[in-house]
């Protein structure tokens, strides 16, 4: 078990090793690094009408609903559910969810995202 995939590994070192010695200039070093540490395209696992199907069954009820959920509760919050407007009025101070985003917002989050590293947690 301790040497289960070496020789696979030394010929990949191997390939590796006269792909660098065969770089003639600094561009095709270059073009070597993008090429081994740039992603690649992959194959979807899952596609979109997978999650389609998975997500309408899982989200949208039952044609006939389990006997262990309570039906009269069921009615009463689909009938409170239908009653939510299809568009609510924006209440904040400043109109901050209805109105489009300023230059100077757009310019302040583009700074502020070039300040903090991604997975910062400020």
């Amino acid at each position: 078990d301790a040497h289960r995939g070496r020789h696979a590994n030394r010929l990949k070192q191997h390939r590796n090793l006269q792909a660098l010695e065969s770089v003639r200039t600094p561009g095709e070093l270059w073009r070597l690094k993008r090429w081994w540490t740039d992603s690649k395209p992959r194959p979807e696992k899952v596609t979109l009408g997978m999650l389609k199907e998975d997500f309408q069954e899982r989200m949208n009820p039952p044609p006939t609903l389990p006997a262990f959920i309570d039906q009269e509760m069921f009615e009463n919050d689909s009938r409170r559910a239908s009653s939510i407007p299809e568009h609510t009025v924006d209440i904040s101070p400043k109109q901050s969810f209805s109105r489009p985003f300023t230059s100077e917002e757009v310019a302040w989050a583009k700074n502020r995202i070039k300040k903090k590293p991604a997975r910062s947690a400020r």
